[in-house]
């Protein structure tokens, strides 16, 4: 039992070390309106493209639109209301991963009851464009509003 507890501990301690990075840096992301609920929405500029984020139908859906005015929509395959999990100061939370093609994630947390929901989804965006990532995260509350940590986005970009 003594032993299972100091691996525990090891354990704990590593992880905690394997905090962001340079590399995996949050990227700041500027000049949010709106929020969702409702019905409503939530945009903002994101690397050259405008991004918003919407309830249609029960469902969440990300429509965006790059600076010459091409739009394109993707479902994030959650249930409403939704919304992009955020940093301190209330703007949607991101890291880059260079490792996994230079690719970008934030986190979209759907089924928002009382601030919180139990299900997230991994949007990643990259050279190739927008994508889901493969894994999604069920069965616990996430909190938009309280962060998340930086090894959940990490798990979204590395499936």
């Amino acid at each position: 039992m003594k032993h299972g507890a100091i691996a525990a501990l090891v354990l704990l301690t590593g992880l905690a070390a394997c905090g962001t990075t340079a590399k995996n840096a949050p990227l700041a992301i500027p000049e949010m309106t709106a929020d969702t609920g409702n019905g409503q929405q939530l945009r903002f500029p994101f690397n050259g493209y405008q991004l918003v984020l919407r309830e249609e139908q029960g469902g969440c859906l990300l429509n965006y639109t790059d600076s010459s005015g091409r739009s394109s929509r993707l479902d994030l395959a959650l249930k409403g209301p939704c919304n992009f999990v955020r940093d301190h100061r209330g703007h949607p939370l991101s890291h880059r991963y260079p490792d996994a093609g230079d690719t970008i994630v934030l986190v979209a947390v759907g089924e928002i009851q009382q601030g919180c929901g139990p299900a997230a989804r991994g949007l990643l965006i990259n050279n190739a464009g927008f994508s889901l990532s493969p894994r999604d995260a069920r069965g616990y509350q996430k909190c938009p509003a309280s962060g998340m940590d930086e090894k959940e986005f990490w798990l979204f970009a590395h499936p």
